[in-house]
């Protein structure tokens, strides 16, 4: 206590000299409304119309100039030089050198464990995107009927592209390797598309089969960006992916996949992982988990913390869970829950235990938990089950007559939009916790969440609706104001935030206790 007083006694200086740093610190994010909120308050106009200008206007122009020199420019190139004009990642090769290294064996339950080159090789080719789009297609064609061919070829496209109809959660499925845990991340961080569309450095299809992602490095602790081709790992003699398999003509879950394959040094080291250390690289935002103690009663909140390796095998990275030592009981744990669907943090949930997978429900698998609702009394979540199958049965299942009981949580949870075989389901809390007994959270920032949709599915005025509704919504709706200035910041601390009505309301309680320490996991 003493030496608190005396270096408050004696700090004056100090203190203002640490908060005129982190003033001049804080002008760097004028442009992106993370400045002093005085910065802020003067700047504000400038900064909106900044951002207008360059995410949508500037933005519409470079994909119409890119798409005018590609088609006249790059015709010469393309006709006459084909093989120079496509690029082919030398770094990381469409060979078997881009599964496994031979000197750093995979784990050993992985199916390519001491696998030799010629082995890897007899199991399957690689084919360009477009190439492999064609041939699916042509395979399409032959198993339907002539009419219904020739209708189905007028409406196919040329070729793959980024994005097509939106990004949604049920685009993914997975494949031949191990990697369910980045699939898993890849869906929960679908239900916010922006945080998918920041991965990438385009905004469309490149003609050159290269692309550009954006990666947060542990070891630098910066970003960087990691480029690949279009090269898609196929079964040997078939038109089947070898790994992901996204739903339609759609390139963005192939291309991260093979991203992270090449961050972490083959396709081969995505067998096993967590879905957090997946977040932490996609967003570089911090990450925490909620462990249900063994009481039963508490909810404990660790932090992950990671660091960086070299070894493959272990994917590039340490992972940890320090313990917080901060604790919630149910009722302050469902008020937290809410406040990250708020602050659109993306979120999973888990069973550890066997013996609580009931009704329905799978253990060691990870749900996406993307939404709680208090209506009418009842204390709801709705979850996702990346699968697109395996659903909870019990009281407000999708088949639950609860639904038929209670119209009016019915019509505020969306019931009747639901669909059956889509993987997402509602339960209350209490049968929540108890089955679950993990919430892993990304403490995503929401205020990166401004990119121009090119709608790229909608040919050449795509672009210019996407301008056009992106200006309107961020200027008309106000949520460039929004995103930018109020939209959530990742944090290593959470605080709670009471609602306006949280006075009427029990709202649980959270405590901390002392203690100290780290756990590996």
């Amino acid at each position: 206590m003493s030496s608190s007083a005396s270096a408050g006694g004696g700090g004056g200086s100090s203190s203002s000299s640490c908060l005129h740093k982190t003033r001049l610190d804080t002008c760097w994010h004028i442009c992106d409304g993370g400045a002093w909120w005085l910065y802020n308050i003067f700047c504000c106009p400038f900064v909106l119309i900044y951002n207008a200008f360059v995410i949508y206007f500037l933005g519409c122009i470079g994909v119409l100039f890119h798409r005018t020199f590609r088609t006249i420019c790059c015709a010469p190139c393309r006709g006459l030089c084909p093989s120079w004009y496509r690029f082919k990642d030398k770094q990381f090769p469409a060979d078997a050198s881009a599964i496994l290294d031979p000197q750093e064996q995979p784990f050993d339950d992985n199916e390519f464990y001491q696998a030799p080159r010629a082995a890897i090789e007899e199991k399957m080719e690689w084919m360009r995107a477009d190439e492999l789009l064609k041939e699916m297609q042509r395979e399409r064609r032959g198993h339907a009927s002539a009419a219904a061919a020739g209708a189905d070829q007028d409406n196919e496209p040329e070729h793959f592209r980024l994005f097509e109809d939106g990004i949604n959660p049920d685009d993914i499925v997975q494949g031949g390797v191990g990697d369910c845990w980045l699939l898993a991340a890849l869906a929960s961080l679908a239900e916010y598309p922006q945080a998918i569309r920041h991965i990438f450095v385009q905004k469309e299809h490149s003609g050159r089969g290269k692309y550009k992602l954006r990666f947060w490095d542990v070891g630098k602790q910066q970003w960087i960006h990691v480029t690949v081709d279009d090269f898609i790992p196929v079964k040997k003699g078939t038109t089947t992916p070898y790994f992901s398999r996204p739903k339609g003509n759609e390139l963005w879950v192939f291309l991260i996949e093979k991203a992270f394959a090449k961050y972490v040094g083959g396709y081969a080291y995505l067998d096993g992982g967590r879905s957090p250390w997946a977040w932490h690289v996609l967003t570089g935002d911090n990450v925490f988990s909620y462990k249900l103690s063994a009481l039963k009663d508490q909810w404990e909140r660790h932090i992950y913390k990671f660091e960086a390796t070299t070894s493959k095998k272990q994917q590039r990275h340490k992972m940890f869970l320090r313990d917080t030592y901060e604790r919630n009981d149910h009722t302050r744990m469902f008020e937290l829950l809410r406040q990250f669907c708020r602050q659109r943090a993306v979120m999973a949930a888990s069973i550890h235990d066997k013996a609580r997978a009931t009704d329905g429900l799978v253990s060691h698998h990870a749900y996406s938990l993307i939404d709680a609702k208090e209506v009418g009394g009842y204390e709801l979540v709705q979850l996702r089950n990346p699968w697109s199958i395996g659903e909870w049965t019990g009281p407000w299942s999708d088949k639950s007559d609860l639904w038929e009981r209670h119209p009016n949580v019915a019509r505020r949870c969306k019931y009747h939009e639901r669909d059956e075989f889509d993987g997402t389901f509602w339960m209350s809390f209490s049968d929540f916790y108890s089955r679950f007994d993990r919430i892993d959270v990304c403490d995503r920032s929401a205020f990166r969440d401004l990119h121009l949709d090119v709608r790229e599915d909608q040919g050449c005025p795509g672009v210019v609706k996407g301008c056009v509704h992106g200006c309107s919504t961020f200027w008309c709706l106000c949520r460039g104001l929004r995103v930018l200035y109020f939209g959530h910041r990742t944090s290593r601390e959470v605080e709670y935030h009471a609602g306006p009505c949280s006075c009427m309301k029990d709202t649980g309680r959270s405590w901390t206790v002392d203690d100290v320490g780290a756990a590996m996991v």
